[in-house]
């Protein structure tokens, strides 16, 4: 059986990304340009930055993800793209691209979620792994907890109220004068430091709350410091990320732990940066191995953004037909579960025919196809009205490119009181243009003009 290959970008954020994936399970090239290096003097991702450095190494990464492949753009089946959530510059330069090229090679283009495609993430790691199973989202703009139910279809369970964790931990790092990004540099500093040294919040809402809420305890470690300051204490550097680390990995792993045995999944699985966080790994294995849970944890490489992810969510949307347009937009605040695909095409004949069905019910309209045809009927008038019509429409794009003349714009008026002292002539022009504005109301303002070159021209 012939192998289902696309080629995959994401653009979301701060790494540009191109992947070739076979059957959304084996990857045969990821190639990852960061810009971390960039961004961090100014202690995170600066949005216009992003978006300039994608422009520069995109075309890059694509070629060198197709020649690691071994494959061409000929030999893919579909390009694939992130699609949202993101940053809205960043977005747009690799579905430009994915576009550019869809185009180009004739081949369909895919729209992906960037967290379906963290989720995707373990369809890489784990090729028997499918759905059903929980999985724990943990990143620097998500955290959350979803019932994957099948390809595609999902449920969330809870999600932050505020800070997500990969939010909380960048803060911390900064007020502990660690570079961006935090989560690495407080893991391997909490290594050094103990994690029971200092008792911070565990903030658990509601009990059967799968909700999280990790802005107290980044509260709480910003005051613990600022007291020991004005105190002149000495502060444990390492001792503060240890205990604040395992005060969040913490709720994580009783929070997703509880969701595996209350919705009777016996399988979880992590996804998204925060997943690499060893602590975070080591604790969510031993609740597992307690309770007798299959765990699914993807490389390192895996967590962080990728586009092997992208193709490998892609392959399941790809096969379901859920195919995008060139008219595919970016989706900043795009939500788990939505698609940005904006019409099927039943959709869209549907609107045609609503469309149809306006316009030729109209009063206007009927009255002036009568008109139209009584004056076909008149071969010399009918002749004289399409002239008149041409010698307008020229003579009005003429004035806007200010080329237009007196003698033309007098002969013009002089013909249209002519003209218009046959009744049906008459009903032709102003129900023509009555229904000119019928157009602008239904359809854009793009759609109409083609309207207005249709009546010049009929």
């Amino acid at each position: 059986m012939k192998d289902v290959l696309i080629l995959a970008i994401e653009s979301s954020c701060d790494e540009t990304a191109a992947a070739v994936v076979a059957n959304g399970r084996r990857v045969l090239s990821n190639v990852i340009s960061s810009q971390i290096a960039l961004h961090k003097v100014y202690g995170g991702v600066v949005p216009e930055i992003a978006s300039r450095e994608h422009i520069k190494a995109i075309d890059k990464v694509i070629d060198e993800a197709l020649l690691k492949s071994g494959k061409t753009l000929e030999d893919m089946d579909a390009v694939a793209v992130t699609c949202g959530p993101g940053l809205v510059g960043a977005l747009l330069v690799g579905i430009s691209e994915a576009k550019a090229l869809a185009f180009a090679a004739g081949k369909p283009l895919v729209p992906v979620h960037h967290i379906e495609g963290h989720i995707a993430a373990n369809y890489i790691e784990n090729a028997v792994w499918k759905p059903p199973f929980i999985c724990l989202v943990a990143s620097g703009g998500h955290t959350h907890l979803v019932h994957i139910k099948d390809y595609g279809s999902f449920e969330i369970m809870g999600k932050t109220r505020d800070d997500a964790a990969g939010e909380a931990y960048d803060k911390v790092a900064r007020v502990l004068d660690i570079p961006y990004p935090g989560g690495p540099g407080i893991d391997a500093l909490a290594k050094e430091g103990d994690p029971d040294a200092i008792a911070f919040p565990r903030v658990r809402l509601e009990a059967d709350s799968y909700d999280f809420s990790f802005s107290g305890i980044k509260s709480a470690v910003i005051n613990y410091l600022n007291n020991a300051k004005r105190k002149g204490e000495e502060v444990n550097r390492a001792d503060v990320a240890a205990s604040f680390q395992k005060a969040v990995v913490d709720v994580l792993t009783e929070k997703s732990v509880r969701a595996c045995r209350n919705a009777g999944v016996n399988r979880l699985a992590l996804a998204g940066g925060v997943s690499a966080n060893s602590c975070l790994r080591e604790s969510i294995r031993l609740e597992c191995e307690k309770y007798g849970i299959e765990m699914c944890v993807p490389a390192p490489s895996l967590c962080t953004d990728n586009a092997a992810m992208i193709g490998s969510a892609a392959y399941y949307e790809f096969i379901n037909g859920n195919i995008a347009g060139p008219d595919l937009n970016a989706y900043p605040s795009l939500k788990l579960g939505e698609k940005c695909i904006n019409k099927k095409t039943d959709d869209v004949l549907g609107l045609a025919d609503a469309i149809s069905d306006k316009i030729m019910n109209n009063t206007e309209y009927v009255r002036y196809k009568a008109a139209m045809d009584n004056l076909k009927n008149t071969p010399e008038l009918y002749e004289r009205v399409q002239n008149f019509k041409k010698r307008m429409f020229e003579f009005m794009l003429a004035r806007q490119e200010n080329r237009h003349t007196f003698d033309e714009e007098k002969y013009l008026s002089q013909e249209y009181f002519k003209i218009l002292l046959n009744e049906d002539a008459k009903i032709y022009f102003e129900n023509g243009l009555s229904l000119i504005k019928l157009f602008e109301e239904i359809l854009n303002r793009a759609l109409c003009k083609c309207m207005l070159d249709v009546f010049a021209g009929d």
